[in-house]
């Protein structure tokens, strides 16, 4: 990807692709389909989820006394931008977890809401080469942190924040 190569590991845990499942399952029928309603979009939808449940699970699991749910916890129907929030001593930031687009690249796309977001949080699937060969039992990578403003189709590495210095700059104890 070229962002950076000291990333933050994040193991696979069972618990968090069920949860996955479940969400999915329970939020499919209200959810943006992007262009089509296909198994193929189905499939890209819980691969996202997938990513963003160890993304958000890491940080609850990791600092419980500053993360929160996002606006639309368990309101199936509801859209939200973010996918959870982190109160810190630096201010209440709402966080998007963007994991990689059907072709492998990073960034936004046309029906991702543009507000709502403080962060976009860059994490990859360890063994990812193709969406048919991904093994999320090898873990995620937690790669960057883009501020909202700088989170584009075509992402620009000189916006990334590496994750270590962001974890610092929004005050999170590392």
């Amino acid at each position: 990807m070229g962002f950076s190569t000291q990333y933050i590991q994040i193991p696979y845990q069972e618990a968090y692709y069920f949860e996955a499942e479940q969400e999915i399952a329970k939020r499919r029928p209200f959810m943006f389909t992007k262009f089509q309603d296909t198994a193929s979009r189905r499939a890209g939808q819980l691969r996202g989820m997938v990513v963003e449940k160890h993304v958000s699970g890491w940080f609850k699991d990791k600092w419980p006394e500053h993360y929160l749910e996002a606006d639309n916890f368990q309101k199936w129907e509801e859209h939200c931008a973010h996918d959870f929030k982190l109160q810190t001593a630096g201010g209440l930031y709402l966080i998007d977890v963007s994991g990689p687009k059907k072709d492998g690249s990073f960034g936004s796309y046309a029906m991702k809401p543009a507000g709502g977001v403080d962060y976009h949080l860059i994490c990859e699937v360890s063994s990812f080469k193709t969406w048919q060969e991904v093994d999320f039992t090898k873990g995620f990578r937690l790669i960057c942190a883009f501020e909202a403003q700088h989170f584009s189709k075509k992402l620009d590495r000189k916006w990334a924040i590496p994750m270590k210095e962001w974890l610092q700059s929004i005050q999170l104890p590392i």
